[in-house]
């Protein structure tokens, strides 16, 4: 079988961590700076999905 393919990154941003965290799980925020619509579930195994407008969709879960 397979390995999983894992992307990690790691950004540095000039910001409050509250901030960026809820830039990064709310779905009102999220949508502000990238794609067209958001579901996020922000608990360990809960979804992450993201549509960047037609041209791909993100799908995930929260660790």
């Amino acid at each position: 079988m397979a390995e999983p393919l894992i992307v990690r990154r790691e950004v540095q941003i000039a910001a409050p961590p509250a901030t960026v965290f809820a830039f990064l799980t709310d779905p009102d925020k999220i949508v502000r700076w990238m794609g067209t619509e958001a579901t996020a579930e922000p608990n360990p195994g809960g979804l992450y999905l993201l549509n960047l407008g037609g041209r791909a969709t993100a799908r995930g879960q929260f660790t």
